[in-house]
């Protein structure tokens, strides 16, 4: 018996110090939350949902519109000709887009506003889509959509090929986070900034430390539920993540089962911060 208990009690403390769903498991908070919706009216706030649409499925995209969110991040995005229609089903009227250098496997961004695109090489126009937002009266933000290099799903931990594959994918990922951690030095610290999408690295992974101080992990803020949003039926990781600067604080962060996608839809809403 004593054994047990101190099994149970050391898988506790590895869930507690590890495990970063269990903050959103103790959080007994409503969705949306009643601050959030008491706001709203003031054009103070703001919902950014971000969705890997599983190699380009259109009807992944459109399960966003029932949300009636402000930003949109889709990575895997439906063909060039599918996003305009998108957008308008989504936000209405008023929407933007600007959609990434290949669509089906990279990165889009849809706002219920102006969206103005800021160039990215090409050789990182794969991996990331980058615009300033204007909705309504609020200041313009930066936001950027990510898709970090994804590993092979198939791992032979038997095969030295398999590691060297595996430890290729890491450098990778290091080599784009350097350069998202470039691009958010070079924006005024004055200016609100958004990163979201598919990180393809779960929430507690060293990658993310480059990002402090500058932006924090809005789950970790906010998060509600399970956050974990992959694989869809089943998630076990949260590669699926929503980073903000310090001009937002996140009210609640949900991910919501999909029906077209194997990831889970991340559900962010925020609230402007005057003095961050």
């Amino acid at each position: 018996m004593r054994f047990v208990v101190a099994v149970g009690i050391l898988w506790f403390l590895y869930a507690a110090v590890f495990v970063d769903e269990i903050a959103g498991l103790t959080r007994w908070r409503r969705w949306p939350s009643a601050e959030w919706q008491t706001v709203r009216p003031n054009n103070t706030v703001l919902r950014v949902v971000s969705l890997n649409c599983a190699g380009g499925t259109k009807e992944a995209a459109e399960e966003v519109a029932r949300y009636r969110p402000d930003i949109v991040l889709l990575q895997e995005t439906p063909m060039q000709h599918e996003i305009k229609p998108l957008a308008r089903l989504i936000s209405g009227k008023e929407s933007d887009v600007i959609v990434g250098a290949k669509p089906s496997l990279n990165t889009s961004i849809i706002a219920r506003g102006r969206v103005t695109p800021v160039p990215v090489p090409a050789g990182w126009s794969y991996y990331f889509t980058r615009a300033r937002i204007q909705i309504g009266e609020q200041p313009v933000i930066e936001v950027i959509c990510t898709r970090l290099s994804p590993y092979d799903p198939t791992v032979d931990l038997w095969s030295p090929a398999c590691w060297r594959e595996q430890l290729a994918v890491r450098r990778q990922q290091r080599e784009q986070m350097e350069w998202l951690v470039r691009q958010l030095d070079s924006i005024p610290k004055d200016v609100p900034v958004i990163v979201g999408g598919d990180f393809n690295a779960g929430g507690r992974d060293a990658l993310f430390r480059s990002l402090h101080p500058r932006l924090h992990d809005a789950f970790r803020e906010g998060g509600i539920g399970w956050g974990d949003t992959l694989i869809n039926e089943f998630p076990f990781i949260r590669i699926d993540q929503i980073w903000v600067s310090d001009h937002f604080r996140a009210t609640s962060v949900v991910a919501r089962r999909a029906v077209h996608s194997d990831h889970r839809m991340v559900i962010c809403d925020l609230v402007s911060v005057r003095n961050p």
